[in-house]
């Protein structure tokens, strides 16, 4: 018990930063801030919405339902959602610790790897960014799930002493290890097995990641649970797990295609090459974990492809992978964690490695959330069995591990959790403010048009519009096929009184992004409100406006005050007046007072038979 409180306040006050930080810029906005079903909080028809929706290229309702449950308990107040994040962070810390200590009987190794799992900075983005409630919730379903598979397999009573010793004594051929002796059967094995299934699907609803799942299981029938069936057997009782993940795999492919956030255009080489590479990076991090970015541009997404590895380079990471997974096998039997720890790495990571291109990202910190479970497992049952073979033996020690190594084992983790616990309080001050966390991404990974994109919005809604447009050029230097920055000058350059340039910028923006309808929307207003009567035209305005109304379907009432000023610019005020009032009456209805207003000396013009001018202008 000492050691979970310990480890639960040491995770506290490495993450204690991250509590004081904004709603994030990328993706925040649609998960939590502007996303209208959210906002209202838990009702059942929000639950339903919940169930249905596939916005952001995501099918994860139980995620959802937990980020409507945060705002029926803290608002939008950003410290209420990150404290939900650390808190499910916490109990995954403990979760891992105390399933490990339960299946193999190991006390320290198990804390830490807790303590790793728990202070590791490449999970700061998962516990530090409010839209990652996935990777927290859906971790927390995948160890409760453990619990359960554990029951359902049963425990052994007396597992190796090997095992049980603080670090292991390495068995030799004179001194052979133990017989295992298994506990009785398991009660309720039907139930325990169904509870596994239920928490599965739980996690399946909260992230797709999970698919991996049912191989997981499978790697810890070999290791720690030691379960003496036929592979046939072990494989045939996870079925429906098999199945879930088919079906769960399905769906999400099926919503990123609907959402267009799958890159199929990729060659599978190119794919493949990346896929190789992120595999290495990732382990280069978790050794060394240093120079850690929100965001890390694609080689092949990216403009100018300044971050391609050469292909000899792709070659030696693969020979690495191979070596290294040769090397795990060749030791199955003598030390079986470091086959299923590393292959855990390698299995998890399938569905975010990009074999399928989901985004823009080359890879990401947050998809080691779990995957990284079996890199600390291998690596802290190697050093262990590494340590008891240090030192002269003391035969006063009745067998005991050599003092030695002992020593150079606590020594190594105390370091090691130490230089982790101060980095992740580091990384995850990055997380205070949007600025911060955006600049250290364009330090760590230059060329970086993401990374410029949300400096310039930043600096835009802090009224600093020069520097913002600074940012907004660069954007379009790193990335020329990047609309958004292209829409943000534009709305500049109009403010400033250059309208040419701004109509050349929202052209731009729908030759690129031909889909989104703001781009139109914001071309039609133009159009259809400036005072110059060389920038108006009133049949174009129509079309753009009417084109981003159909465009945003069911969401068109954010565009009705658009169409109706282009209404009114081609002459037809009947039109302009009624779409007009729809528009008062929808923002009325919502509880937008300022829309209500727009919409309302909108009105006024058109019931006077005169077009609409922005006053901004």
């Amino acid at each position: 018990m000492g050691i979970a409180v310990l480890l639960a306040a040491v995770t506290l006050a490495a993450y204690w930063p991250a509590l004081n930080g904004d709603f994030i810029r990328l993706d925040d906005g649609a998960y939590v801030v502007r996303n209208p079903q959210v906002r209202a909080g838990l009702t059942w028809a929000n639950a339903a919405w919940a169930f249905r929706t596939g916005i952001q290229g995501n099918w994860h309702p139980l995620t959802w339902l937990s980020h409507m449950l945060d705002v029926e308990l803290f608002g939008l107040w950003a410290g209420g959602h990150h404290l939900v994040n650390l808190l499910f962070h916490v109990l995954n810390s403990l979760l891992l610790f105390l399933w490990l200590r339960r299946a193999t009987g190991a006390l320290w190794r198990s804390a830490v790897v807790g303590a790793l799992f728990a202070l590791h900075p490449l999970h700061v983005e998962s516990v530090a960014w409010v839209s990652e409630r996935k990777d927290v919730l859906s971790t927390f379903f995948f160890l409760l799930m453990l619990w359960a598979y554990l029951r359902y397999a049963g425990v052994p009573s007396n597992r190796r002493v090997a095992a049980a010793l603080e670090p292991a004594l390495p068995t030799t051929p004179a001194s052979p290890a133990p017989a295992r002796v298994l506990s009785p059967g398991t009660p309720h094995p039907a139930a325990w097995y169904s509870l596994t299934l239920l928490l599965f699907v739980l996690g399946l609803l909260s992230k797709p990641m999970l698919v991996t799942a049912p191989f997981v299981l499978l790697l810890l029938d070999w290791w720690p649970l030691e379960r003496a069936f036929g592979l046939r057997r072990l494989l045939w009782e996870k079925v429906p797990m098999f199945c879930l993940s088919l079906a769960s795999s399905v769906v999400t492919y099926r919503v990123q295609s609907q959402a267009h956030t799958t890159w199929l255009h990729l060659p599978a080489g190119v794919r493949l090459a990346n896929a190789v590479a992120s595999y290495v990076k990732y382990l280069a991090k978790t050794f060394w974990p240093t120079h850690l970015a929100v965001f890390y541009p694609h080689p092949d997404l990216a403009y100018p492809k300044s971050h391609q590895w050469p292909g000899w380079q792709i070659g030696l990471a693969a020979a690495l992978l191979l070596a290294l997974s040769v090397c795990a096998l060749a030791r199955a039997r003598r030390a079986p964690w470091l086959a299923v720890g590393w292959f855990w790495y390698l299995g998890t990571l399938v569905p975010v490695i990009g074999l399928v291109q989901v985004g823009l990202q080359g890879m990401a910190d947050r998809y080691t959330y779990i995957p990284l479970i079996g890199v600390f497992l291998a690596a802290v049952w190697g050093v262990a069995e590494l340590a008891g073979r240090l030192g002269p033996a003391s035969p006063a020690a009745g067998g005991q591990p050599r003092l030695a190594g002992r020593r150079v084992a606590a020594a190594l983790a105390a370091l090691a959790l130490l230089a982790c616990a101060g980095l992740t309080r580091k990384q995850a001050g990055y997380w205070r403010t949007n600025l911060g966390l955006f600049e250290h991404a364009l330090a760590v990974a230059p060329c970086n048009a993401l990374a410029e994109f949300h400096i310039g919005s930043e600096l835009g809604a802090q009224g600093q519009f020069n520097r913002a447009k600074a940012h907004f050029e660069a954007a379009v230097e790193a990335d020329p096929t990047f609309a958004q920055p292209y829409f943000s000058l534009g709305l500049i350059l109009d403010a400033q009184g250059k309208p040419e340039q701004a109509v050349t910028n929202f052209l731009q923006v729908i030759k690129l992004w031909p889909d989104w309808p703001s781009g139109y929307n914001q071309l039609a207003w133009l159009r259809a409100t400036h005072p110059r009567a060389d920038m108006r035209g009133g049949g174009e305005a129509v079309r753009l406006a009417e084109r981003a109304c159909e465009l945003a379907g069911d969401k068109a009432a954010h565009f009705f005050p658009t169409l109706a000023a282009a209404y009114a610019e081609a002459g037809r005020f009947a039109e302009a007046t009624r779409t007009a009032e729809r528009a008062h009456a929808l923002a009325l209805a919502a509880g937008d007072k300022e829309t209500a207003q727009a919409a309302e000396a909108q009105l006024a013009c058109y019931r006077q038979q005169r077009p609409f001018r922005d006053p901004q202008r």
